[in-house]
């Protein structure tokens, strides 16, 4: 038995359950095949407090690129919900390498630039092959996303509703003060059917946008130029 667990993926997910499984004492190894974690830097950046709390994590500033004051939710019709609720526009590439530091801390075994191939489980041995040879552990983690190649390996059905998943396009914008605001604003269903289009402000001339939709098809990026269109005209910019 080389570890008591093997974590495959790099995810937040597969870094929170790497990390928690080491500082409760087991022995983990974790692999992703990235050449180093945090890089490409993930899409996701805005982050608010409970999230936080529910994970049990505390906020670090030092990854913080503008904090936030809460959020607008728009519905359909108009009308506006305010939740006044710290918020964060993240720096994902220092975020990650935060909780990088924090396993390599806790004892894990990290080994990026790894590929794995296969898992088989014979009785209570898992043997995981991977292009840096096979690795034997007693439990396996599957933090390799949505569509698991590792869930799928060992019979498992890593999505079970299809049609909720939402496909998104994300982008950063920048423009004069359009970063400034500290409310976050969130506009259900219209804009992009099925879920919610997005803007994030970053601080300065500097935000991202965003849409999510589900049951349109993989390629939503005519929503989302419906939504750069319609976000200029609500903020006033121009091209």
């Amino acid at each position: 038995m080389d570890t008591d667990i093997i974590v495959i993926g790099a995810s937040p997910a597969g870094i929170m359950a790497a990390r928690n499984a080491s500082q409760k004492g087991a022995n983990v190894i974790l692999i992703d095949s990235k050449k180093e974690l945090g890089h490409p830097p993930h899409p996701a950046n805005t982050f608010f407090k409970g999230m936080f709390d529910k994970a049990g994590e505390k906020v670090d500033q030092k990854y913080v690129i503008h904090n936030l004051k809460g959020m607008h939710i728009v519905a359909p019709g108009g009308d506006e919900i305010v939740l006044e609720t710290p918020g964060y526009f993240l720096d994902r590439t220092k975020f990650d390498e935060h909780y990088a530091k924090q396993i390599k801390k806790a004892g894990v075994d990290v080994r990026t630039g790894v590929e794995s191939y296969n898992v088989l489980k014979t009785g209570n041995t898992f043997s995981v092959s991977t292009s840096e040879g096979m690795l034997k552990s007693k439990i396996v983690v599957a933090a390799d996303g949505i569509n698991s190649k590792t869930a799928g390996l060992l019979g498992l059905k890593p999505v079970r509703y299809p049609n909720d998943i939402a496909w998104a396009v994300e982008a950063e914008i920048e423009a004069d003060g359009v970063g400034d605001a500290d409310m976050f604003e969130y506009y259900l269903g219209s804009i992009a059917p099925g879920w919610k289009s997005t803007y994030s402000p970053g601080g300065g001339d500097y935000a991202t946008l965003g849409v999510y939709v589900r049951r349109n098809g993989t390629d939503v990026s005519s929503f989302f130029d419906n939504w750069l269109e319609r976000f200029k005209r609500m903020k006033g910019l121009d091209d």
